[in-house]
């Protein structure tokens, strides 16, 4: 293993960037959650459905990100087994996939709004229903990570896809690549039909396009290309130090993806945007009444 590999992922530069990156990914994240679910303006538009989805996935690997910034603190190098390592990084992966799947739902969901097809019979329930078999897809493929893991063995670089045992790694690196691409194709044929049919319509597709767009572009770049690139390295069988830089760099990417998300929607997403302004105007009131009572 890689020695430049494993003091990047030991370095003091990393476990501040993990400490900083965990709350704000967490608590920002936490806030559309809150955001989107207390108001019922943007409760009764069933799209931000799947973008409190993709935050709650966003959430987890924040808290990955503390998981692993707590590594450096209490496990000491090389204490790593493959089971303690796996533990760890399952809120990375955990949060990975949820991510993933929400991008293929989103990705789905704007096809459907541009074609303008099923779109009576979508109830909250409906997607209420589809996170619910989301999240159970999703659990049911990290778990299945501990299968036939020598849980005993020990490994000097603990980093996500690191200790999983051949056949899941294998299985990982030919699906992954599959579903991004697939996501990738998706949003290009939405892009291409809403050029096409509906550009300058004034519908549901033109306050949220500007937010998806955003979103894929963080996606493709901060999800998308560290795992294509660990997929062709391993289906290449190469025994390169550049293996496990892109492993430790899977999770540093996925990290700053949870955090750039919180501006996208921010910034992006008209309705979550006048929220947000809201609940600051809001709380520059509440502050000074606070103030002057403790003067009185």
């Amino acid at each position: 293993m890689s020695s430049v590999a494993v003091a990047l992922e030991q370095s003091i530069s990393l476990f501040v960037y993990r400490c900083l990156a965990c709350p704000i990914a967490v608590f920002g994240n936490l806030i559309i959650v809150i955001l989107i679910l207390k108001s019922p303006t943007m409760r009764r538009e069933k799209f931000n459905i799947l973008l409190v989805q993709l935050a709650a996935g966003d959430v987890i690997l924040g808290l990955g990100l503390g998981f692993k910034a707590l590594q450096y603190l209490v496990i000491p190098y090389g204490g790593h087994t493959t089971l303690s390592c796996t533990l760890l990084s399952t809120p990375t992966l955990l949060g990975s996939y949820v991510s993933q799947m929400t991008m293929l739902l989103i990705a789905i969901d704007r096809v459907v709004i541009v074609k303008k097809a099923l779109v009576r019979y979508r109830s909250t329930y409906f997607y209420i229903l589809r996170a619910m078999i989301s999240f159970g897809v999703v659990f049911v493929a990290t778990v299945t990570q501990f299968l036939s893991l020598d849980g005993s063995a020990h490994i000097a670089l603990c980093s996500l896809a690191m200790a999983w045992h051949p056949t899941y790694m294998a299985i990982y690196s030919f699906t992954m690549p599959i579903v991004n691409m697939v996501v990738v194709a998706f949003y290009l044929y939405a892009i291409w039909v809403y050029k096409t049919e509906l550009q300058g319509a004034r519908t549901n597709v033109t306050y949220f396009y500007q937010t998806v767009i955003s979103v894929i572009l963080a996606y493709s770049v901060l999800s998308c290309v560290p795992k294509w690139v660990f997929a062709i390295l391993q289906l290449a069988n190469v025994k390169h130090d550049w293996v496990a830089y892109v492993a430790v760099s899977i999770g540093i990417t996925e990290g700053a993806n949870s955090i750039l998300n919180i501006f996208v929607y921010g910034f992006s997403h008209r309705d979550i945007r006048k929220e947000i302004k809201q609940y600051l105007a809001q709380t520059a009131k509440v502050q000074p009444q606070s103030t002057s009572r403790r003067t009185q």
